[in-house]
């Protein structure tokens, strides 16, 4: 299969790229700083690698020319939790209107259709009343972007699913990841590489279409 990855070089993205790469995917990634990337997947045969803004309509635009993508995975951070920017809704929302602009969300493959798998955080939309009221004012600015973005996303004709991961870490993968929908998760951490892997799984799956799935370790 061959999957956009926006946010690559980021530590999420970084994961998506390298677990989908090791599965045998082609991976076509949008960056601003191709440096970024660790070696062993920049170096990879096929990692398609495309400099760019993702905040810029006709970068993203001109990836959809002429490519047909199994999926685009969006993994995008912002500047900190103190920033007030809007990367993440922004970016999803250029996609969202190069897709539609070019009629993709009409193709029909086995799977269903080309769809977007968002990761998103636990505290966005209505999971606010799931995390500590503290997290959350500490959270606010980049939630707010996130509950942009997932209202851009539940909004727009393209089959989507929504990862809201709990406070993401650096351990091992081991699969061991609990989904929750639509309430509450019972633990506060989870690992980048686990929610990657969960990520991934969601393009050949329909169980989770149209939902926005909260996703921990198990207590």
């Amino acid at each position: 299969m061959h999957y956009l990855v926006l946010g690559a070089t980021g530590a999420l993205g970084q994961n998506i790229c390298r677990e989908a790469l090791s599965m045998g995917h082609i991976i076509t990634a949008l960056v601003r700083t191709p440096s970024k990337f660790a070696q062993d997947i920049s170096n990879h045969k096929s990692l398609i690698l495309k400099t760019g803004d993702v905040l810029d309509i006709t970068v993203v635009s001109s990836l959809f020319s002429g490519t047909t993508f199994d999926a685009v995975l969006i993994a995008l951070g912002g500047g900190g939790i103190m920033a007030r920017d809007y990367v993440r809704s922004i970016g999803t929302r250029n996609v969202i209107q190069a897709m539609e602009d070019k009629g993709i969300y009409t193709s029909v493959n086995t799977l269903g259709g080309p769809r977007l798998i968002i990761c998103s955080t636990m505290g966005a939309s209505e999971s606010k009343e799931w995390i500590p009221s503290f997290i959350y004012w500490m959270l606010k600015h980049p939630i707010a972007d996130t509950d942009e973005q997932e209202k851009l996303v539940k909004t727009s004709k393209i089959p989507y699913v929504i990862a809201r991961p709990t406070g993401l870490t650096n351990q091992p993968k081991d699969g061991n990841v609990r989904e929750t929908y639509p309430g509450p998760v019972p633990t506060n951490t989870v690992t980048r590489c686990d929610v990657a892997n969960w990520m991934l799984k969601q393009v050949e799956s329909n169980l989770n279409l149209g939902k926005a799935i909260g996703l921990c370790k198990p207590a």
